[in-house]
């Protein structure tokens, strides 16, 4: 018989339940501590949710802040007038800079710019003169309204953009107002992309052209209007128009199983890009007017009647009339030389180096630009910018404002490094100056035409002439080119002798600009001198240029604008050009001859001109990009409405 058990009682009892109350509380207290933990978690998942939330928002309208800036500056740029407009409508921002403001919504969120000139752009408050390039920073930044802290500022995007230039490239028949001409591809080479608003149309006349080490255009070809090929079986191949269409003048198969496709390596005969390079592109638009340059000169609402004797440098007594807008005698000039003349009859541009040698220039040089009324050699205006030597005012000169004493010693030092500009009045025994500190911006604009240009470049320097608006072509005025344009330290080389012969000093460049660019036909065998310019004549004549001696041009052209009234031409050896372009004045008159012309920079025209590219007479050419114009152009140089993305940062509020 079992024994019975007893029920446990006592201290041992007592312990057992003890330990399930301990446990219980122990559990209890972790599962409080893990639901007050998680409870706290909760709202900062929903705050770290609604942070990302507001970081997203606030991205998205800072952005819209650049991207509304960036479209902002192509509206005011499509005229090619950004530097007037800062001028207007600028305001000075905490930094002391002249800037845009743009303001906006999204959603709850409001956003703030400033277009903000770069360093070296007109209008940043500490270089007032033209800018190598147009660079810009936008800065755009997000608020909140009813959020603490920064002003409300939540997050901000900074973006530094760069505006393109006609300069960059090569372009042709950019108005569209007149006849498309034939690009000579045997006679010619041309650096850089080339872009026609007209049709492409190319003339290969001799099949040894596909067996060239280079291709005739170094970039792109592109044109905005396509041709079909005249064989029905062919149709569309590339949209090219050429002057012969059997199988020697194309660079595709006209016939076989290959038909319609790439005939070898011929397209890199014409593009150094290859098949890829000859397409279609989108109309370019012209600025309307070189009104642009115009208010670089100025450097306010420009004049719009004849100057008046208290503008003028000299008043009354003036030899050419010239202003400095803003200019006083012993003050400094920061805007250009305007000149207000029926005709100028020269502009001859030299250094203080009596050798006519391009590359005979030290670097103490200074600038001399004489510009000359009519046809006497005495009466001109000469300008000295004082840069690279001293200059001393002469004894028995007069100085207006009596701001030297005659025996002064003038020195590129002075005034903090930026020098003088010293202006004199030549007319026969007169000999009075206007000295200013500073070396004005570098452009030089005339309300009529330029007759002459010619001579060694020293510095930065534009020279332009007026254009008219719309169908009026009353104010549309030209340069003529009658001689050799170098710049100074550079010796001049055909690219095909050695790839140095092209600028080395970026300090140097030149832009002509306005609505037409002529070369002179008036030729001379008489070399210039100071004494005898040879004012308005060709040296050396085009007959009297070879390819080996040819007539060099460094500089960049800009020839034309936006809906020129052109009429078609009468003939080829028409003196008077039709329509704003660059080219011959009687490029195919026999008694010229046959020439060589080279240009180092870049080309654009509104209506393509001929330039005597044939077998009768005038001119070959090569066009070859100066690479120096990617980082310094000249002067007030017509600009494209697009730019380029150089950065962008995005800084939340917490990190600024």
């Amino acid at each position: 018989m079992r024994k019975s058990q007893r029920p446990i009682t006592g201290p041992k009892r007592a312990r057992e339940r003890g330990s399930i109350l301990f446990l219980t509380l122990l559990f209890l207290v972790l599962i409080n501590i893990f639901a007050v933990a998680f409870w706290k978690l909760v709202p900062v998942e929903l705050h770290s949710a609604r942070r990302q939330m507001l970081e997203t928002e606030a991205y998205f309208a800072s952005d819209a802040g650049v991207v509304d800036s960036l479209a902002f500056l192509e509206q005011i740029t499509s005229d090619g007038n950004i530097d007037n407009y800062f001028n207007t409508n600028g305001v000075i921002n905490a930094d002391g800079h002249k800037v845009l403001k743009r303001t906006g919504t999204v959603n709850s969120w409001n956003w703030e710019a400033e277009i903000i000139p770069g360093p070296e752009t007109y209008g940043n408050a500490t270089n007032p003169a033209p800018n190598p390039l147009r660079v810009y920073e936008i800065v755009a930044i997000a608020r909140r309204p009813g959020m603490l802290g920064s002003k409300e500022q939540y997050r901000k995007v900074s973006a530094w953009v760069r505006q393109r230039s006609f300069v960059e490239n090569n372009w042709g028949n950019m108005a569209t107002g007149g006849d498309d001409l034939w690009l000579f591809m045997d006679s010619f080479t041309l650096g850089g992309d080339y872009h026609s608003n007209g049709k492409g149309l190319l003339r290969i006349e001799d099949s040894s052209f596909w067996g060239n080490t280079k291709p005739a255009i170094a970039g792109d070809f592109s044109f905005s209007k396509s041709t079909n090929n005249p064989d029905a079986s062919l149709g569309f191949v590339d949209g090219v128009q050429y002057s012969s269409w059997g199988a020697n003048n194309v660079p595709y198969f006209t016939t076989g199983a290959q038909k319609g496709l790439p005939n070898g390596n011929r397209y890199s005969k014409i593009s150094g890009n290859g098949r890829a390079g000859v397409k279609m592109k989108s109309e370019i638009q012209m600025p309307i007017n070189t009104d642009s340059v115009a208010f670089g000169v100025w450097g306010a609402t420009i004049p719009t009647a004849p100057l008046t004797n208290t503008q003028k440098i000299f008043g009354s007594s003036s030899t050419v009339n010239v202003a400095i807008n803003g200019a006083v005698p012993g003050g400094p000039a920061t805007n250009g030389i305007w000149i207000d003349e029926a005709d100028v009859a020269q502009i001859e541009l030299r250094t203080t180096t009596t050798s006519t040698d391009a590359s005979d220039d030290p670097s103490n040089d200074n600038q001399i630009m004489r510009i000359f009324r009519g046809t006497s050699t005495t009466k001109y205006v000469e300008v000295e910018f004082v840069t690279g030597r001293d200059f001393t005012i002469p004894a028995g000169a007069t100085v207006l404002g009596n701001t030297h004493a005659p025996g002064a010693v003038l020195r590129p030092s002075d005034n903090g490094g930026k020098g003088y500009t010293i202006v004199r009045n030549r007319d026969g025994g007169t000999n009075t100056y206007a000295v200013y500190t500073d070396q004005t911006n570098g452009a030089v604009y005339s309300t009529g035409n330029i007759n002459g240009v010619r001579g060694l470049v020293k510095g930065r320097r534009t020279i332009g002439v007026s254009t008219d608006t719309g169908a009026s072509t009353t104010k549309d005025k030209q340069i003529t080119i009658d001689g050799d344009i170098l710049y100074a330290g550079t010796t001049p080389r055909r690219p095909q002798d050695s790839p140095n012969g092209r600028p080395t000093d970026s300090a140097n460049t030149l832009g002509l600009i306005g609505y037409a660019v002529r070369l002179a036909d008036d030729g001379t065998t008489t070399a210039p001198t100071l004494a005898d310019p040879q004012i308005g004549k060709m040296y050396p004549r085009r007959s009297a240029t070879t390819n080996n001696n040819p007539l060099y041009l460094y500089c960049s052209i800009f020839a034309g604008r936006r809906n020129d009234p052109a009429i078609a031409w009468t003939s080829n050896n028409d003196v008077t050009r039709k329509g704003g372009g660059f080219g011959s004045k009687s490029p195919d008159n026999t008694s010229y001859g046959h020439g060589h012309m080279v240009l180092y920079g870049s080309i654009t025209e509104g209506i393509r001109q001929w330039k005597g590219t044939g077998d009768v007479a005038g001119n070959s050419y090569q066009f070859d990009l100066d690479p120096n114009l990617e980082e310094i152009q000249p002067p007030f140089f017509p600009t494209l409405p697009s730019y380029d993305l150089l950065s962008w940062q995005e800084k939340s509020v917490f990190s600024y």
